[in-house]
């Protein structure tokens, strides 16, 4: 997939090579795509691509195997029309997917999505005052019974925790670049746009350990994802290479060296597959930045 400036977004076939078509965005809604996420669900006959771009629209693809584009499903300009920085979402059943949103002018939105009746419905909407310089750069959803919604915030280290859009409590973490949670353990691993990735304790803040790479040249922010079922962490770097760290010890299992230079900003890790004790094909995906 790929991001080509303000005319929406391009899709291949990676098993043919071949380009997927996607509909043209209307001239009103034509801005710099800024996040994108693919919604994946169970026995549904149809993938979702969802993106937001710099001029706050929301944007919904659907595509079926049997068909040869992807069409629009729906799209909304959404908040006060601020950049889309953030989204993540979860399979909620019955047809329905939990979509959370963050953008530029500090708002953070909750949405369901009825993939069969193509419908978007707003759950609830939060926006940080002026007072505090607390942009919404990552999402995460807890997992948790009460269904907490973590914002990590650009700038100032701040982890909000929503419920039901009230917010809860805010907690200082040094965060100014990506986050990731893994719920199972009940940690989160947050870029330090410095020497690597910082792991804490979600429910108590406490610190944990520093995953260290080599001293930036440049402070890109850096991808950063668990792996192996939160037993690893996967965090890229401003030199070109991917890291892969033993979540107990800290230690480097394996680099990877994507490129010579340049920044690794955003990194997905594919499943542990159960009958492998070792990555199978864990594979970090990642887009470099070139300077």
């Amino acid at each position: 997939m790929y991001c080509p400036g303000t005319d929406g977004v391009k899709v291949w076939n990676l098993s043919t090579g071949k380009e997927i078509p996607t509909p043209q965005q209307p001239l009103q809604e034509r801005g710099q795509v800024s996040c994108v996420y693919w919604i994946t669900r169970r026995n549904e006959p149809f993938d979702t691509l969802c993106y937001g771009n710099a001029l706050g629209y929301l944007v919904f693809l659907q595509h079926r195997p049997t068909e040869q584009q992807f069409e629009s499903v729906c799209s909304a300009c959404i908040a006060q029309g601020g950049e889309i920085l953030s989204m993540t979402a979860e399979d909620l059943g019955g047809g329905s997917t939990r979509i959370a949103t963050g953008t530029r002018d500090k708002c953070v939105q909750v949405w369901t999505l009825d993939s069969s009746a193509r419908k978007l419905l707003s759950v609830h909407s939060s926006a940080f005052s002026q007072e505090k310089d607390i942009i919404p750069k990552s999402l995460a959803f807890d997992g948790n019974e009460s269904k907490d919604l973590c914002v990590f915030g650009l700038y100032n280290g701040g982890l909000c925790t929503f419920e039901t859009g009230r917010m809860l409590h805010v907690t200082d973490f040094l965060c100014r670049g990506n986050a990731a949670i893994n719920s199972n353990h009940r940690l989160c691993v947050i870029d330090n746009v410095g020497n690597g990735f910082d792991l804490y304790k979600l429910d108590t803040s406490n610190f944990v350990r520093t995953f260290v790479t080599k001293e930036p040249i440049k402070t890109y922010p850096k991808g950063v994802a668990f792996a192996h079922r939160g037993h690893a962490v996967v965090g890229g770097s401003d030199h070109g290479c991917v890291y892969i760290f033993d979540r107990r010890s800290g230690n480097v299992l394996h680099m990877l060296k994507h490129a010579q230079d340049g920044g690794v900003q955003t990194i997905a890790v594919c499943k542990y597959v159960p009958e492998y004790h070792k990555f199978a094909d864990a594979e970090a995906r990642s887009t470099t930045a070139k300077t």
